[in-house]
């Protein structure tokens, strides 16, 4: 729906030789539009946990050299906890309601705070910073206490 709708597009911030970081980057879509905008002195961090979506991203983003893959969902803590698997291809969630937890599987995926996935991925300045984790961003942004000050532009899709 939001790509359809192309409602990061709008804010045309992305620029040549940018550092974007696409956090919960699903299967690519964004990313790919953001990797032909920098160009191949930028950057584009896509940040994705979901092990089916992380395979699509990986081959749909593999003739990208400016495109950098973290397996990984973004909290407030490191370590391991339970994704809930949805239906539906984009909707997996991590704090799931009783509504979206019946009849989907959970898995177990790594997470990390947004600090420390910005340490790990060397990001010293972060030109656009897009956010569309499923009522998660609360959660993401406690985790990113240093890191706040170097985006320049954040774009969260809010649920």
């Amino acid at each position: 729906e939001i790509m359809i709708e192309n409602a990061y597009e709008k804010y045309n911030k992305i620029k040549s030789n940018d550092i974007v970081v696409d956090l919960g980057a699903n299967i690519g879509i964004f990313s790919i539009k953001a990797a032909n905008r920098v160009g191949e002195k930028g950057k584009v961090v896509a940040i994705e946990p979901e092990p089916k979506n992380i395979k699509l991203l990986k081959e749909n983003t593999k003739y990208f050299k400016n495109i950098i893959i973290i397996p990984k969902a973004a909290g407030n803590s490191s370590g391991e906890i339970e994704l809930t698997i949805g239906i539906h291809s984009g909707a997996h969630y991590i704090n799931a309601t009783e509504d979206n937890k019946s009849n989907n599987r959970k898995i177990l995926i790594q997470i990390d705070t947004i600090d420390n996935i910005f340490k790990e991925a060397g990001l010293e300045i972060i030109d656009f910073f897009k956010m569309d984790i499923e009522g998660w961003e609360f959660e993401a942004l406690k985790g990113a206490i240093n890191s706040i000050r170097k985006i320049k532009f954040l774009v969260i899709a809010s649920y």
